[in-house]
């Protein structure tokens, strides 16, 4: 054989070797990709979700031991009075309704 015919030869052994990886290996290689940016996003949603995790703690905590963040949650969230305190309640002229609770 000559140099020529050994030359194209293994071009095209080459070459179909390359295809046939190709074949094989592109949904792999495709799978591989989806699953790191999976990934990715997981990992992002578990920073955040750790991020809110120690804020949930830190309100915990701070209500556990602070009397005032205590009658303040009290006030807002279930309404409570001291004894001999009045609440006043305005209502909106428009709908007739009371105004909404904004916290």
């Amino acid at each position: 054989m000559t140099r020529r015919n050994l030359r194209r030869r293994a071009f095209w052994v080459l070459g179909g070797v390359l295809v046939l990886s190709v074949l094989v290996c592109g949904g792999a290689v495709r799978h591989y990709w989806l699953r790191r940016e999976d990934l990715q996003r997981l990992e992002d949603r578990l920073a955040e979700s750790r991020r809110r995790m120690r804020s949930l703690e830190a309100r915990l905590a701070r209500a556990e031991n602070d009397e005032e963040f205590i009658e303040l949650a009290a006030r807002r969230e279930l309404g409570l009075l001291r004894p001999g305190e009045i609440e006043f309640r305005f209502v909106d002229d428009a709908s007739g309704a009371p105004p909404s609770k904004k916290l």
